[in-house]
């Protein structure tokens, strides 16, 4: 996303210290989103290993658009064998965070090597989800507004009127807050345990 999608997406003009130093907010954006997310957004491609969980079929794996091959103890998996899914969505999906295989793994396989395409081309406002867009905007906002905050500055008098600040309430609360159900659904620190009780499957 560049200057002009990052303003359109706010709905406001960029201040003098956000078209100065945008390339460095975005980097820091993106890189603080990443970490809340537990998943990597910056698009690569190549092959990552994750752990298979011994009586279950779904394997969690970080956000993937598109999978090139899926290897077991050393072996491919031929394509019947596996599907990309997403949490809780069905149907045409442009991105994934989990592989089903059609049966259960044995107690010898350990883990999955996958070798796909991981994140997101983040240049490219075309290619990302919209809610994805709005996201990145928002934490750059929240970026932004971290160099202005003062945690130490309770209430200000302007003219004939006293302002109170929630001190504890800083940028990134309020992004968070603001945002709640978006960051839900690209999270991957949420599969810890089952959802909604149950893992889907054709297995």
């Amino acid at each position: 996303m560049d200057i002009n999608s990052i303003t359109a997406y706010l709905g406001r003009p960029l201040t003098e210290y956000e078209t100065m130093n945008f390339d460095s907010l975005m980097n820091q954006a993106v890189a603080r989103l990443e970490d809340l997310l537990g998943t990597p957004l910056v698009q690569v491609k190549g092959e990552r290993v994750f752990a298979v969980r011994q009586g279950f079929c779904t394997i969690w794996t970080d956000i993937f658009t598109e999978v090139k091959s899926v290897n077991m103890n050393g072996e491919a998996l031929s394509e019947n064998y596996f599907a990309s899914a997403r949490n809780d969505a069905r149907g045409m999906l442009d991105w994934f965070n989990s592989i089903i295989l059609s049966a259960k793994p044995s107690e010898r396989e350990l883990d999955v090597t996958i070798d796909a395409t991981w994140g997101f081309d983040l240049k490219s406002a075309e290619a990302l989800p919209e809610d994805l867009k709005t996201l990145i905007a928002a934490r750059f906002n929240a970026m932004s507004q971290d160099k202005k905050f003062d945690p130490t500055i309770a209430s200000e008098q302007i003219e004939d009127y006293r302002v109170s600040y929630a001190t504890a309430c800083t940028p990134f609360d309020a992004f968070v807050a603001s945002n709640t159900l978006t960051i839900q659904k690209y999270s991957q620190t949420k599969h810890g345990g089952l959802r909604n009780g149950t893992v889907r499957a054709f297995c």
